[in-house]
């Protein structure tokens, strides 16, 4: 395996569910829903109710071994609720982490090259794992940083970094991805005045509620930039539904065109970094896909709110209750 940056990769420990859990979640559907709302990245958690600047270390390795064995996101998210805000608890966490990989991987040079140092926890999206570290104890897997001996080219036998020639039968690429702003800016979607999205995103995109570009009236993006970066059926659930009640006044008051006025757009992105900003998960090497730093000449900003879905579907419904003040709407039978 040749490896880039390393992460904290979260057990999954996925398993069937029983029939009696199945029975629980059709029976609990609508509870498990108004749960997932309220959290913060939208999953069907409760919040930790605690903060880790309140506890000694003792306290917080306790509760970290906790979250590590629930799996899953439950280390992140159910362990402290200032786990992406307070220094000492995501270092803590972080530290964590890199013992559970050392005890896990047999030999030290391997273990101590998938520990991550650069960024802390959420820096870089943690992903979950089945038996991840434990396969690097196989006697056919070997691991190979390409930032201390990187890739050369590819061969008519596999691919040559700068010390060696590997073979193989199959070369899997995962090489990153131009994420949030990529797909539209492709798209060559042109606006008002023969614009881009690709040009108007080029210094950094701004995207009243993740839905709407100043520009280009009646687009509307779902899973856009500075939309919540919190788990996608929810996020789509609400811009759906958000974007419903737009068309609905548009056809009730014979509306032609819908369009986010400047002002609305850069206030929303001016929140979403501000948010950002309150956080760590902008520090160390290697940002992540979801800030743009993982594209050459891509210019870095903040392409996610992270204010938390709760927040984010207020700001929405206040949006359709003040009769939508982010937008300028056209028509014929409505004043220009």
């Amino acid at each position: 395996m040749f490896q880039r940056t390393p992460n904290y990769v979260m057990p999954g420990r996925n398993h069937l569910l029983s029939d009696e859990q199945r029975t629980e979640l059709r029976h609990n559907f609508e509870g498990v829903w108004r749960k997932t709302f309220d959290h913060v990245f939208a999953f069907p958690m409760e919040p930790a109710n605690r903060l880790g600047s309140d506890f000694d270390d003792a306290e917080l390795e306790r509760v970290l071994e906790a979250g590590w064995e629930a799996s899953g996101f439950h280390f992140v998210f159910e362990t402290f609720d200032d786990m992406f805000v307070d220094q000492r608890v995501n270092d803590r966490a972080a530290e964590f982490v890199r013992r559970k990989i050392r005890a896990i991987v047999n030999d030290p040079e391997t273990a101590e090259l998938l520990c991550p140092q650069a960024h802390p926890i959420g820096g870089k999206r943690p992903p979950l794992g089945t038996f991840y570290y434990e396969t690097f104890n196989r006697p056919n897997v070997k691991l190979i940083s390409v930032k201390d001996d990187p890739i050369q080219e590819i061969t008519p036998a596999g691919l040559r970094t700068g010390t060696a020639e590997h073979e193989f039968d199959v070369i899997i690429f995962a090489t990153g991805f131009d994420a949030i702003t990529g797909p539209l800016a492709k798209m060559n979607v042109h606006g008002t005045g023969g614009r881009t999205i690709a040009g108007e995103w080029k210094e950094g995109a701004k995207v009243l509620l993740g839905v709407s570009t100043p520009g280009f009236p009646n687009l509307f993006s779902i899973l856009g930039p500075q939309a919540p970066f919190a788990s996608h059926p929810p996020v789509i659930e609400a811009q759906v539904d958000f974007i419903g009640q737009v068309l609905a006044r548009a056809q009730a008051d014979g509306i032609e065109r819908a369009e986010a006025t400047a002002e609305a757009a850069q206030a929303w992105s001016d929140q979403c970094d501000a948010v950002l900003d309150a956080t760590i998960l902008h520090q160390g090497e290697g940002r992540p896909w979801f800030l743009g730093e993982n594209v050459p000449g891509k210019r870095p900003g903040t392409l996610c709110y992270l204010g938390g879905m709760g927040n984010y579907v207020a700001e929405v419904n206040k949006q359709v209750e003040d009769g939508f003040p982010g937008y300028v709407l056209t028509g014929s039978r409505v004043p220009a």
